[in-house]
């Protein structure tokens, strides 16, 4: 680790204060990547984690320090072995289009997520898929969620997940009629969707009716 050494005179006594100039960037995507090369051409030190070999290399050769990492596999593993269903937390799949990636065009976004997938396929690869759901939103927040991604431009991508259910929104102003899109969208085998047709961002009460409409996805 690179340091650079700073004295200074206080109260008769020279402190040494080491600052450090190495960095740590862990899910190095989009955002991470722009860092990553500012801290580059500022000559300090960055390590990132990736599970891509692939990525790890090119990274290498831009000058920063891959670490190849394979972090949760183990406890994905144990938690299914203890007899659980692993619940696999992704509101980076809808969320971060408009938390971060807003300026993008939609094709680079879905780019992004579609790594985010096989990184989360690589790491449940062991895994059966019936011992596992997956959730997918937008964010929990109370917003006017006019820039939220709609689910017809990344469900392709979501559904190619090894978990057997996703589970996402389905009762907020800005998803609730989205249910219709799965009269086209054909699921993959054995795969489940869980709606969720109650809001818990809002402190307005669904009529039933619009519950049951919610509930008009398909299973298998």
């Amino acid at each position: 680790m690179d340091t650079i050494p700073r004295s200074r005179r206080l109260a008769g006594w020279t402190i040494e204060r080491q600052t450090t100039m190495t960095k740590l960037i862990f899910g190095c995507g989009y955002l991470g990547e722009r860092v990553a090369r500012r801290w580059l051409a500022e000559g300090e030190q960055v390590f990132a984690v990736t599970r891509s070999g692939d990525r790890a290399e090119r990274w290498a050769a831009e000058g920063l320090t891959p670490i190849i990492a394979d972090v949760m596999r183990r406890e994905y593993q144990a938690i299914v072995e203890a007899g659980f269903i692993l619940q696999l937390d992704c509101p980076d799949l809808a969320m971060l289009r408009h938390m971060v990636y807003l300026d993008l065009p939609l094709k680079e976004f879905r780019k992004i997520i579609a790594v985010n997938v096989a990184a989360l396929n690589h790491a449940v690869r062991d895994l059966p898929p019936d011992r596992m759901r997956m959730h997918v939103c937008w964010g929990s927040t109370m917003a006017p969620r006019h820039t939220d991604v709609p689910l017809r431009d990344i469900v392709d991508i979501v559904l190619t997940a090894l978990p057997q259910a996703v589970s996402f929104p389905a009762a907020n102003g800005a998803h609730e009629h989205e249910w219709k899109i799965w009269r086209e969208v054909k699921l993959p085998p054995g795969k489940i969707v869980i709606p969720g047709v109650i809001d818990s961002t809002s402190n307005t009460v669904e009529h039933p009716d619009l519950t049951l409409e919610g509930e008009q996805v398909p299973r298998t």
